[in-house]
């Protein structure tokens, strides 16, 4: 919406019903309530809404249900300062599965292009909107029919660039001043399916480049990502996915970089995901982020004006809940405390320091390296010190490794998940060794000494017999029996 902090929601199905619906709402983020604004004439799902130049928006294409299109031409306009719906011009087909976008026409002017979709199959029709006269004109079809087909828009060379579809790998470039189709370079991979949002407009090294996210050929979820030059028409491999899948939108956040959120998934057994992934247009790799809260897909990301991402809606049961994601600097983590080495079941005590740089509170977790990672915990106060303690009952080494994300708001975990960083090394020593004592490495073999009660038992008989001869062999044998015993002492202390 205008003022950047609210968002428009608007038909699809009911919650927890496969019923479309009419109804529209409006979603404030500064209050976190929704309220319901005029609902659409009709039942409408799988449409597009765009954003028009003069401040309203445009509902157009989708579908009332199955059977029957009858009344899937009809487009309304939403206007925010009246808060209600007009109906405009028809569409001379109607589209469902397809592609439109918002592009700037050799006059200067905002139009509308809507591109294939399904009837039967894809098909090659494209028309065009103008929002001035309120009109759908009829232009150039495409050389192949698509549906489930994704677009960019090159604003610098006037060109859109359109694929997709069940059964082909084939690619096609809408020339905007001569509105003719044109085939390109075909992506290298092929049989690629997508659907909105899964191809964005990057400035790489200054230039205008599309980037197409996964994607799905029959039933294999593509972890690929390619970039498409414009000028030259070629096609470049670039870093993949994490998880693959469709039905992942995307958005562009305001440094640049490429947000997906759920989709169908290679990481999930339910029909849904949870994965969060950033493409960084720099250094050209993908990074996963913190995971929504919620299982998530045929949803929408949506960019507002402080650059926090909101997902909403979803084809699980989760679709009422509206998430946030902050894509702000991570928190930073450091070690105040610890203790380095400890003997088996001691109880050991480390003191952590989380500070994030937006003043977020903190969420953290420990993987301690003894196969126990705990949950994640939530930390109200930014900059504070967190206690944590351990018992290890089994001696070794062990790298304790930390991870963290900051909080935004009551609504869950939105951002900035930091990577694993190695927090300690800690050693365990064996229980009855010092932990200041060193273990030996080395050991030496020594010969054994005689039993010492066996050498004591044969001296007291030797001095049974002598005793009675000389009184100087009783001195010398009480010194013998002392060097003995002393000897005994020692055996007995190693």
């Amino acid at each position: 919406m205008p003022d950047g902090q609210s968002v428009l929601i608007t038909g699809g199905y009911a919650t927890d019903e496969l019923i479309i619906t009419s109804h529209c709402e409006i979603f404030d983020f500064k209050t976190n309530r929704s309220s319901f604004t005029d609902s659409l004439p009709i039942p409408f799902r799988d449409h597009y809404l765009i954003e028009l130049n003069n401040g309203e928006y445009l509902k157009l294409g989708g579908t009332t249900g199955w059977p029957g299109h009858e009344q899937a031409e009809r487009c309304f306009a939403y206007s925010p300062l009246t808060n209600t719906w007009r109906e405009v011009s028809e569409m001379n087909y109607y589209h469902n599965y397809f592609g439109a976008i918002g592009f700037q026409d050799i006059d200067g002017k905002f139009k509308v292009l809507a591109v294939g979709g399904f009837c039967g199959g894809g098909r090659k029709t494209c028309e065009i909107y103008n929002p001035e006269t309120e009109t759908w004109e009829i232009t150039n079809e495409l050389n192949e029919g698509r549906m489930d087909n994704t677009l960019i828009y090159f604003p610098s060379c006037q060109k859109i660039l359109t694929l997709g579809d069940d059964n082909s790998n084939t690619a096609e470039l809408f020339d905007i001043p001569t509105r003719q189709w044109t085939f390109t370079t075909p992506l290298p991979i092929s049989a690629n399916q997508y659907r909105a949002n899964q191809g964005q407009l990057i400035i790489e090294n200054g230039q205008e480049k599309g980037l197409i996210i996964g994607g799905r050929a029959g039933n294999n979820y593509q972890i690929k990502c390619w970039i498409f030059d414009p000028i030259t028409e070629d096609w470049e491999e670039t870093d993949s996915l994490t998880r693959g899948g469709v039905c992942q939108p995307s958005a562009k956040l305001p440094n640049g970089n490429i947000i997906v959120s759920g989709g169908y998934r290679t990481d999930t057994e339910l029909l849904t995901s949870r994965v969060t992934e950033i493409y960084n247009v720099k250094q050209g790799q993908w990074q996963r982020v913190a995971d929504m809260n919620h299982y998530r897909s045929h949803h929408n990301l949506v960019t507002l004006a402080d650059g926090q991402v909101a997902a909403i809606g979803s084809f699980s049961g989760d679709n009422n809940e509206v998430e946030l994601y902050s894509w702000n600097d991570s928190p930073e983590i450091q070690l105040v405390q610890g203790e380095s080495s400890g003997l088996a079941g001691d109880t050991l005590e480390f003191i952590i320091q989380v500070n994030d740089p937006n003043e977020d509170s903190v969420s953290m977790r420990i993987d301690w390296a003894d196969g126990d990672t705990t949950d994640w915990q939530e930390y109200d106060v930014s900059g504070a010190k967190f206690c944590f303690s351990k018992v290890f009952t089994e001696a070794g080494e062990y790298k304790i490794k930390v991870q963290a994300k900051d909080i935004w708001s009551e609504r869950g975990i939105h951002n900035s998940l930091s990577n694993w960083q190695d927090l300690l090394r800690v050693v365990i020593n064996p229980v009855g060794i010092d932990e200041n004592e060193q273990i030996p490495l080395t050991f030496n073999l020594f010969q054994n000494y005689p039993n010492p009660l066996i050498l004591l038992l044969v001296f007291l008989i030797k001095f049974l017999k002598m005793v009675k001869s000389d009184y100087r062999f009783l001195i010398w044998s009480a010194k013998k029996l002392m060097f003995w015993l002393m000897n005994f002492k020692e055996q007995m202390n190693m």
